[in-house]
């Protein structure tokens, strides 16, 4: 795996991860509501 792919994949990772949170936090704050 060269560092190209190595940083895609980083990349990747952390937009999966940034949704993930947005979508926790959606959900916290209907739950609270």
């Amino acid at each position: 795996m060269n560092v190209q792919e190595q940083q895609a994949i980083r990349k990747l990772l952390s937009r999966i991860e940034r949704q993930t949170k947005m979508k926790n936090a959606d959900n916290i704050s209907r739950t609270n509501a």
